[in-house]
């Protein structure tokens, strides 16, 4: 889990881990929960970012002069979500369960 402070009124942590056990997949399908569960990380992590930009942009707007107070938030922020990013992308590289190829059902990792 990965904290990001006390954004917006909210305690936001985001579980950027990477499971690789075989409950993970679902392998007749050629479905990867993990990929799916990587992928609603990333959102999340996408929309924390986005309601931090627009809380400071309302500050900007109110005429706030400590809009910057933003700044630390929307640094941990980013961090959290490029490790989010490249969890997923490390997921589907290193798995194979590339949309719509069915290779994970044939080749689970």
């Amino acid at each position: 889990m990965i904290p990001i402070g006390d954004a917006l009124g909210g305690n936001f942590a985001i579980d950027v881990g990477c499971r690789t056990t075989m409950e993970a997949h679902t392998l007749f399908t050629g479905f990867c929960e993990e990929k799916t569960r990587l992928l609603g990380v990333f959102l999340e992590a996408i929309r924390v970012v986005n309601s931090i930009q627009n809380a400071q942009l309302s500050a900007i707007l109110r005429g706030e002069q400590n809009f910057f107070r933003y700044e630390d938030l929307l640094f941990a922020a980013r961090e959290t979500k490029d490790l989010a990013k490249y969890a997923y992308l490390m997921h589907v590289e290193e798995h194979h369960c590339h949309e719509g190829d069915g290779d994970h059902a044939a080749n689970p990792s």
